[in-house]
Protein backbone atom coordinates (compact mmCIF):
# COMPACT_ATOMS: atom_id res chain seq x y z
CA UNK A 1 0.00 0.00 0.00
CA UNK A 2 1.19 3.56 -0.99
CA UNK A 3 2.43 5.58 1.90
CA UNK A 4 -0.70 7.87 0.61
CA UNK A 5 -3.30 5.59 0.59
CA UNK A 6 -2.02 4.28 4.14
CA UNK A 7 -1.95 7.81 5.13
CA UNK A 8 -5.32 8.15 4.23
CA UNK A 9 -6.62 4.88 5.66
CA UNK A 10 -5.54 5.74 9.43
CA UNK A 11 -6.61 8.96 9.84
CA UNK A 12 -9.86 7.00 9.15
CA UNK A 13 -9.13 4.69 11.48
CA UNK A 14 -8.72 7.40 13.98
CA UNK A 15 -11.45 9.18 13.30
CA UNK A 16 -13.78 5.94 13.96
CA UNK A 17 -11.82 5.59 17.05
CA UNK A 18 -12.52 9.04 18.38
CA UNK A 19 -16.59 9.07 17.31
CA UNK A 20 -17.14 5.97 19.38
CA UNK A 21 -14.35 7.70 22.37
CA UNK A 22 -16.42 10.67 22.32
CA UNK A 23 -20.25 9.08 22.10
CA UNK A 24 -21.10 8.75 25.98
CA UNK A 25 -18.03 12.62 26.32
CA UNK A 26 -20.54 14.30 23.86
CA UNK A 27 -23.72 12.96 25.62
CA UNK A 28 -22.63 14.23 28.73
CA UNK A 29 -21.00 17.46 27.54
CA UNK A 30 -24.12 18.21 26.13
CA UNK A 31 -26.95 17.20 28.22
CA UNK A 32 -24.72 17.53 32.02
CA UNK A 33 -26.16 20.90 33.16
CA UNK A 34 -29.87 19.78 32.24
CA UNK A 35 -29.82 16.37 33.51
CA UNK A 36 -28.04 17.17 37.06
CA UNK A 37 -30.86 20.07 36.90
CA UNK A 38 -33.60 17.21 36.63
CA UNK A 39 -31.88 14.83 39.23
CA UNK A 40 -31.54 18.01 41.35
CA UNK A 41 -35.19 18.62 41.29
CA UNK A 42 -35.96 14.85 42.17
CA UNK A 43 -32.95 14.81 44.92
CA UNK A 44 -31.74 18.15 46.08
CA UNK A 45 -29.29 16.47 48.36
CA UNK A 46 -27.61 15.15 45.58
CA UNK A 47 -25.76 17.56 43.73
CA UNK A 48 -25.34 21.37 43.56
CA UNK A 49 -26.87 23.94 41.69
CA UNK A 50 -25.21 24.53 38.04
CA UNK A 51 -23.31 21.35 38.99
CA UNK A 52 -22.99 20.38 35.11
CA UNK A 53 -21.18 23.46 34.45
CA UNK A 54 -18.81 23.61 37.31
CA UNK A 55 -17.68 20.14 36.68
CA UNK A 56 -17.35 21.13 32.77
CA UNK A 57 -15.04 23.49 34.80
CA UNK A 58 -13.28 21.50 36.45
CA UNK A 59 -12.77 19.33 33.55
CA UNK A 60 -10.97 21.61 30.95
CA UNK A 61 -8.90 23.28 34.82
CA UNK A 62 -7.73 19.36 35.17
CA UNK A 63 -7.31 19.34 31.22
CA UNK A 64 -5.41 22.46 31.12
CA UNK A 65 -3.12 20.81 33.43
CA UNK A 66 -2.81 17.70 31.72
CA UNK A 67 -1.75 19.26 28.25
CA UNK A 68 1.58 20.20 30.06
CA UNK A 69 2.26 16.73 31.11
CA UNK A 70 0.46 14.50 28.12
CA UNK A 71 3.68 14.95 26.07
CA UNK A 72 5.87 13.37 28.91
CA UNK A 73 3.78 10.32 29.27
CA UNK A 74 3.53 10.32 25.28
CA UNK A 75 7.49 10.30 25.60
CA UNK A 76 6.91 7.27 27.69
CA UNK A 77 4.60 5.07 26.33
CA UNK A 78 4.29 6.25 22.78
CA UNK A 79 0.95 7.30 20.46
CA UNK A 80 -1.37 3.97 20.96
CA UNK A 81 -0.76 3.33 24.78
CA UNK A 82 -2.07 7.41 25.18
CA UNK A 83 -4.93 6.71 23.49
CA UNK A 84 -5.92 3.66 25.59
CA UNK A 85 -5.57 5.52 28.61
CA UNK A 86 -7.46 8.25 27.26
CA UNK A 87 -9.82 6.27 26.32
CA UNK A 88 -10.03 4.29 29.94
CA UNK A 89 -10.34 7.78 31.06
CA UNK A 90 -13.43 8.97 29.58
CA UNK A 91 -15.11 5.15 30.34
CA UNK A 92 -14.41 5.96 33.77
CA UNK A 93 -16.44 9.53 32.98
CA UNK A 94 -19.13 7.49 31.35
CA UNK A 95 -19.86 5.22 34.50
CA UNK A 96 -20.82 8.09 36.83
CA UNK A 97 -24.35 7.92 35.54
CA UNK A 98 -24.56 4.83 37.73
CA UNK A 99 -25.32 7.13 40.51
CA UNK A 100 -24.84 10.51 40.04
CA UNK A 101 -23.33 12.39 43.81
CA UNK A 102 -20.97 15.06 43.86
CA UNK A 103 -18.65 12.89 45.23
CA UNK A 104 -18.36 10.80 41.99
CA UNK A 105 -19.50 13.13 39.54
CA UNK A 106 -16.44 15.90 39.84
CA UNK A 107 -13.90 13.74 40.57
CA UNK A 108 -15.15 11.86 37.06
CA UNK A 109 -15.21 14.82 35.27
CA UNK A 110 -11.66 15.59 36.77
CA UNK A 111 -10.20 12.11 34.82
CA UNK A 112 -12.45 13.00 31.42
CA UNK A 113 -10.10 16.04 31.55
CA UNK A 114 -7.12 14.29 32.00
CA UNK A 115 -8.41 11.45 29.68
CA UNK A 116 -9.23 14.68 26.91
CA UNK A 117 -5.50 15.71 27.05
CA UNK A 118 -4.32 12.35 26.54
CA UNK A 119 -6.72 11.68 23.78
CA UNK A 120 -5.64 14.81 21.86
CA UNK A 121 -2.05 14.30 22.78
CA UNK A 122 -2.06 10.67 21.44
CA UNK A 123 -4.05 11.22 18.36
CA UNK A 124 -2.37 14.11 17.42
CA UNK A 125 1.34 12.74 17.65
CA UNK A 126 0.15 9.46 15.77
CA UNK A 127 -1.60 11.60 12.89
CA UNK A 128 1.71 13.16 13.21
CA UNK A 129 3.82 10.06 12.50
CA UNK A 130 1.75 8.87 9.37
CA UNK A 131 1.67 12.39 7.97
CA UNK A 132 4.00 14.56 5.52
CA UNK A 133 3.72 18.55 5.95
CA UNK A 134 2.03 17.93 2.29
CA UNK A 135 -0.69 15.68 3.65
CA UNK A 136 -1.06 16.74 7.03
CA UNK A 137 -3.71 19.15 6.20
CA UNK A 138 -5.74 16.77 4.42
CA UNK A 139 -5.33 14.01 7.17
CA UNK A 140 -5.89 15.77 9.95
CA UNK A 141 -9.65 17.48 8.12
CA UNK A 142 -10.57 14.09 7.56
CA UNK A 143 -9.61 12.30 11.09
CA UNK A 144 -11.11 15.70 13.01
CA UNK A 145 -14.35 15.69 10.58
CA UNK A 146 -14.76 12.03 11.68
CA UNK A 147 -14.36 12.41 15.12
CA UNK A 148 -16.81 15.12 15.38
CA UNK A 149 -19.35 13.01 13.22
CA UNK A 150 -19.99 11.26 16.90
CA UNK A 151 -22.07 14.23 17.34
CA UNK A 152 -24.52 12.46 14.99
CA UNK A 153 -24.47 9.03 16.70
CA UNK A 154 -24.59 10.15 20.08
CA UNK A 155 -27.69 12.18 18.49
CA UNK A 156 -29.70 9.39 17.41
CA UNK A 157 -28.98 7.47 20.29
CA UNK A 158 -30.28 10.32 22.26
CA UNK A 159 -33.61 9.81 20.12
CA UNK A 160 -33.54 6.39 20.96
CA UNK A 161 -33.29 6.67 24.69
CA UNK A 162 -35.78 9.26 24.43
CA UNK A 163 -38.54 7.09 22.63
CA UNK A 164 -37.80 4.02 24.90
CA UNK A 165 -38.26 5.77 28.09
CA UNK A 166 -41.08 8.47 27.31
CA UNK A 167 -44.22 8.34 29.37
CA UNK A 168 -46.82 8.64 27.40
CA UNK A 169 -49.08 10.47 29.88
CA UNK A 170 -46.79 12.96 31.22
CA UNK A 171 -43.99 13.32 28.42
CA UNK A 172 -40.56 14.70 29.54
CA UNK A 173 -41.51 17.72 30.69
CA UNK A 174 -41.28 19.52 33.82
CA UNK A 175 -42.13 23.33 35.69
CA UNK A 176 -39.66 24.60 38.40
CA UNK A 177 -40.68 27.08 40.89
CA UNK A 178 -41.46 29.92 38.41
CA UNK A 179 -43.97 27.13 36.40
CA UNK A 180 -41.67 26.97 33.11
CA UNK A 181 -41.40 23.74 31.57
CA UNK A 182 -38.00 22.32 30.72
CA UNK A 183 -36.88 19.13 29.23
CA UNK A 184 -36.80 16.67 32.16
CA UNK A 185 -34.62 13.38 31.87
CA UNK A 186 -36.17 10.65 33.92
CA UNK A 187 -33.91 8.14 35.88
CA UNK A 188 -35.16 5.39 33.26
CA UNK A 189 -33.28 7.54 30.41
CA UNK A 190 -30.18 8.40 32.42
CA UNK A 191 -30.16 4.90 32.74
CA UNK A 192 -30.79 4.17 28.77
CA UNK A 193 -28.03 6.59 28.15
CA UNK A 194 -25.27 5.21 30.75
CA UNK A 195 -25.81 1.97 28.30
CA UNK A 196 -25.00 3.32 25.19
CA UNK A 197 -21.88 5.52 26.88
CA UNK A 198 -20.27 2.53 28.30
CA UNK A 199 -20.82 -0.01 25.53
CA UNK A 200 -19.11 2.29 23.11
CA UNK A 201 -16.30 2.85 25.20
CA UNK A 202 -15.64 -0.80 25.32
CA UNK A 203 -15.58 -0.74 21.17
CA UNK A 204 -13.13 2.34 21.50
CA UNK A 205 -10.74 0.12 23.50
CA UNK A 206 -10.80 -2.52 20.87
CA UNK A 207 -10.43 -0.21 18.03
CA UNK A 208 -8.01 1.33 19.73
CA UNK A 209 -5.35 -1.75 19.50
CA UNK A 210 -6.22 -2.67 16.12
CA UNK A 211 -4.75 0.49 14.97
CA UNK A 212 -1.80 -0.34 12.54
CA UNK A 213 1.78 1.47 12.24
CA UNK A 214 3.83 2.09 9.87
CA UNK A 215 7.46 4.49 9.30
CA UNK A 216 6.16 6.93 6.49
CA UNK A 217 8.97 9.02 4.68
CA UNK A 218 8.89 12.18 5.50
CA UNK A 219 7.09 12.08 8.61
CA UNK A 220 6.78 14.72 10.88
CA UNK A 221 6.55 13.01 14.35
CA UNK A 222 9.61 10.98 15.23
CA UNK A 223 9.42 9.43 18.58
CA UNK A 224 11.68 10.62 21.17
CA UNK A 225 14.11 8.28 22.83
CA UNK A 226 15.89 8.00 25.89
CA UNK A 227 14.59 11.25 26.98
CA UNK A 228 14.23 12.04 30.85
CA UNK A 229 11.03 13.17 32.29
CA UNK A 230 13.08 16.43 33.03
CA UNK A 231 14.26 16.88 29.72
CA UNK A 232 10.39 16.24 28.37
CA UNK A 233 9.52 19.12 30.68
CA UNK A 234 12.08 21.26 29.35
CA UNK A 235 10.70 21.07 25.64
CA UNK A 236 7.50 21.43 26.88
CA UNK A 237 8.47 25.19 28.98
CA UNK A 238 10.33 25.88 25.64
CA UNK A 239 7.16 25.52 23.21
CA UNK A 240 5.49 27.30 26.07
CA UNK A 241 8.17 30.40 25.09
CA UNK A 242 8.25 30.03 21.38
CA UNK A 243 7.52 32.87 19.77
CA UNK A 244 5.04 31.16 16.87
CA UNK A 245 2.91 29.32 19.06
CA UNK A 246 2.79 33.08 21.61
CA UNK A 247 1.43 34.87 18.38
CA UNK A 248 -1.39 31.93 18.46
CA UNK A 249 -2.82 32.38 21.91
CA UNK A 250 -5.75 35.01 20.67
CA UNK A 251 -6.54 32.19 18.23
CA UNK A 252 -6.19 29.54 21.15
CA UNK A 253 -8.09 31.78 23.53
CA UNK A 254 -11.71 32.23 20.94
CA UNK A 255 -11.32 28.30 20.33
CA UNK A 256 -11.94 27.80 24.32
CA UNK A 257 -15.04 30.28 24.45
CA UNK A 258 -16.53 29.14 21.53
CA UNK A 259 -15.94 25.39 22.72
CA UNK A 260 -17.46 26.36 26.20
CA UNK A 261 -20.82 27.88 23.59
CA UNK A 262 -21.22 25.00 21.76
CA UNK A 263 -20.74 22.35 23.94
CA UNK A 264 -22.85 22.72 26.92
CA UNK A 265 -24.35 26.65 26.95
CA UNK A 266 -26.10 26.30 23.87
CA UNK A 267 -28.15 22.97 24.33
CA UNK A 268 -28.80 23.72 27.86
CA UNK A 269 -30.59 27.36 26.15
CA UNK A 270 -32.64 24.60 24.27
CA UNK A 271 -33.44 22.36 26.81
CA UNK A 272 -34.87 25.33 28.88
CA UNK A 273 -36.82 27.14 27.00
CA UNK A 274 -40.30 27.23 27.62
CA UNK A 275 -41.59 26.76 24.29
CA UNK A 276 -39.29 23.96 23.12
CA UNK A 277 -40.18 22.14 26.61
CA UNK A 278 -42.15 19.18 25.07
CA UNK A 279 -39.94 18.96 21.79
CA UNK A 280 -38.13 15.76 23.52
CA UNK A 281 -35.28 15.51 20.52
CA UNK A 282 -34.46 18.81 19.90
CA UNK A 283 -31.21 19.05 21.64
CA UNK A 284 -30.80 15.89 19.74
CA UNK A 285 -31.62 17.64 16.54
CA UNK A 286 -28.76 20.44 17.68
CA UNK A 287 -26.12 17.97 18.11
CA UNK A 288 -26.70 16.34 14.96
CA UNK A 289 -26.95 19.67 13.29
CA UNK A 290 -23.46 20.60 14.54
CA UNK A 291 -22.04 16.91 13.04
CA UNK A 292 -23.47 17.84 9.86
CA UNK A 293 -21.46 21.32 10.44
CA UNK A 294 -18.42 19.49 11.01
CA UNK A 295 -18.83 17.04 7.85
CA UNK A 296 -19.49 19.68 5.75
CA UNK A 297 -16.66 21.66 6.03
CA UNK A 298 -14.34 18.88 6.71
CA UNK A 299 -15.02 17.45 3.26
CA UNK A 300 -14.82 20.76 2.01
CA UNK A 301 -11.36 21.96 3.71
CA UNK A 302 -10.09 18.53 2.48
CA UNK A 303 -10.84 19.03 -0.93
CA UNK A 304 -9.54 22.62 -1.10
CA UNK A 305 -6.58 21.65 1.00
CA UNK A 306 -5.62 19.41 -2.48
CA UNK A 307 -5.45 22.07 -4.59
CA UNK A 308 -4.47 25.68 -2.67
CA UNK A 309 -1.37 25.46 -0.48
CA UNK A 310 -1.64 26.38 2.86
CA UNK A 311 -5.88 27.10 2.58
CA UNK A 312 -5.55 25.66 6.30
CA UNK A 313 -4.43 28.84 7.61
CA UNK A 314 -5.41 32.63 6.47
CA UNK A 315 -8.50 31.42 4.17
CA UNK A 316 -9.65 28.92 6.78
CA UNK A 317 -9.16 31.97 9.43
CA UNK A 318 -11.42 34.07 7.10
CA UNK A 319 -14.28 31.86 6.73
CA UNK A 320 -13.70 31.07 10.52
CA UNK A 321 -14.77 34.65 11.37
CA UNK A 322 -17.76 34.68 8.68
CA UNK A 323 -19.30 31.76 9.84
CA UNK A 324 -18.86 32.85 13.39
CA UNK A 325 -20.61 36.58 13.06
CA UNK A 326 -23.49 34.67 11.05
CA UNK A 327 -23.40 32.17 14.57
CA UNK A 328 -23.62 35.26 16.84
CA UNK A 329 -25.93 37.52 15.61
CA UNK A 330 -28.78 34.93 15.25
CA UNK A 331 -28.23 33.31 18.63
CA UNK A 332 -28.17 36.94 20.05
CA UNK A 333 -31.67 37.23 17.88
CA UNK A 334 -33.25 33.74 18.91
CA UNK A 335 -32.16 32.90 22.42
CA UNK A 336 -33.47 34.02 25.23
CA UNK A 337 -30.48 35.25 27.71
CA UNK A 338 -31.84 33.61 31.03
CA UNK A 339 -32.42 30.25 28.76
CA UNK A 340 -28.87 29.10 29.68
CA UNK A 341 -28.96 29.39 33.55
CA UNK A 342 -32.75 28.16 34.32
CA UNK A 343 -35.84 26.82 32.86
CA UNK A 344 -37.41 30.79 31.95
CA UNK A 345 -40.43 31.74 30.04
CA UNK A 346 -38.48 34.82 29.01
CA UNK A 347 -38.48 36.03 25.27
CA UNK A 348 -35.36 36.77 23.14
CA UNK A 349 -35.77 39.40 20.60
CA UNK A 350 -37.09 37.58 17.95
CA UNK A 351 -39.31 34.51 17.84
CA UNK A 352 -37.52 30.65 19.01
CA UNK A 353 -37.70 28.22 15.95
CA UNK A 354 -37.01 24.69 15.96
CA UNK A 355 -35.60 25.05 12.21
CA UNK A 356 -33.36 28.34 13.40
CA UNK A 357 -31.78 26.16 15.99
CA UNK A 358 -30.63 23.55 13.42
CA UNK A 359 -29.27 25.90 11.21
CA UNK A 360 -27.21 27.26 13.90
CA UNK A 361 -26.34 23.91 15.03
CA UNK A 362 -24.68 23.67 11.86
CA UNK A 363 -23.20 27.09 11.58
CA UNK A 364 -21.48 25.97 14.80
CA UNK A 365 -20.08 22.87 13.38
CA UNK A 366 -19.16 25.28 10.56
CA UNK A 367 -17.04 26.98 12.97
CA UNK A 368 -16.00 24.29 15.35
CA UNK A 369 -14.33 22.44 12.06
CA UNK A 370 -12.28 25.62 10.50
CA UNK A 371 -11.15 26.73 13.81
CA UNK A 372 -9.59 23.66 15.14
CA UNK A 373 -8.25 23.02 11.78
CA UNK A 374 -6.51 26.38 11.56
CA UNK A 375 -5.27 25.54 15.47
CA UNK A 376 -3.68 22.09 14.32
CA UNK A 377 -2.06 23.38 10.98
CA UNK A 378 -0.62 26.63 12.69
CA UNK A 379 0.53 25.03 15.25
CA UNK A 380 2.46 22.50 13.87
CA UNK A 381 3.69 25.40 11.22
CA UNK A 382 5.03 27.65 14.36
CA UNK A 383 6.47 25.04 15.98
CA UNK A 384 7.48 22.12 13.39
CA UNK A 385 10.44 20.61 15.87
CA UNK A 386 7.50 19.42 18.33
CA UNK A 387 4.63 19.16 16.53
CA UNK A 388 2.64 16.75 19.40
CA UNK A 389 4.28 19.43 22.23
CA UNK A 390 2.53 22.29 19.63
CA UNK A 391 -0.49 20.56 19.99
CA UNK A 392 -0.60 20.39 23.25
CA UNK A 393 0.78 23.88 24.10
CA UNK A 394 -2.32 24.91 22.03
CA UNK A 395 -5.10 22.73 23.92
CA UNK A 396 -3.48 24.59 27.33
CA UNK A 397 -4.25 28.15 26.06
CA UNK A 398 -7.68 26.62 24.83
CA UNK A 399 -8.65 24.87 27.66
CA UNK A 400 -8.03 27.26 30.05
CA UNK A 401 -9.92 29.81 28.37
CA UNK A 402 -12.87 26.86 28.51
CA UNK A 403 -12.50 26.67 32.16
CA UNK A 404 -12.66 30.01 32.73
CA UNK A 405 -15.75 30.98 30.27
CA UNK A 406 -17.60 27.55 32.56
CA UNK A 407 -16.83 28.82 36.08
CA UNK A 408 -18.13 32.76 34.82
CA UNK A 409 -21.28 31.22 32.96
CA UNK A 410 -23.06 30.75 36.78
CA UNK A 411 -21.84 33.37 38.16
CA UNK A 412 -22.87 36.02 35.85
CA UNK A 413 -26.58 34.69 36.76
CA UNK A 414 -26.52 36.46 39.94
CA UNK A 415 -27.26 40.07 38.61
CA UNK A 416 -29.64 39.45 36.12
CA UNK A 417 -32.87 40.63 35.96
CA UNK A 418 -35.08 37.39 37.17
CA UNK A 419 -37.13 36.38 34.46
CA UNK A 420 -40.70 36.72 35.93
CA UNK A 421 -40.21 40.30 35.66
CA UNK A 422 -39.38 40.20 31.99
CA UNK A 423 -42.84 40.50 30.13
CA UNK A 424 -43.68 38.71 26.74
CA UNK A 425 -43.76 41.64 23.76
CA UNK A 426 -46.96 41.75 21.67
CA UNK A 427 -44.42 39.96 19.34
CA UNK A 428 -45.04 36.71 20.73
CA UNK A 429 -46.93 35.20 23.85
CA UNK A 430 -46.30 31.54 24.67
CA UNK A 431 -49.20 29.06 25.45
Amino acid sequence: MKDDTFCVMVSIMVGVVGIFSYFGFDIMVFLAETIMHSVKDRCPDCIIDFAGYYAQCLLYACFTVANLIAPVFLARFGSKKTILAAICCFTIYSSNFLLIRNYIFFPCSAIAGIGAALFYCGTGAYAAKHSTEATLARTQALSFMLMMSSMLVSGNYMIVSSALTKDSEKGNSSHNENDASYREFSDAEINTLKIGMMASSVLAIILCLLLPSRRIKGSLYVKATNITIRAQLGLIYKALKNPGLTKLIPHYIFCGAFTCFMNSIYTTSVSFTHIFAHEDNLVAFVCMSMSVGELIIGVAMGLISRRIKSFGLMPAMIMTLVWFTMWATLVMLFTPPEASMRPTKEVSILAPRLYMCTIIGVLCGFVDGSMNNVRIIASATAYPEEPAIAFCVSKFYQAAATGVFYYVSPSSSGSSESSEERKPPELYQFN
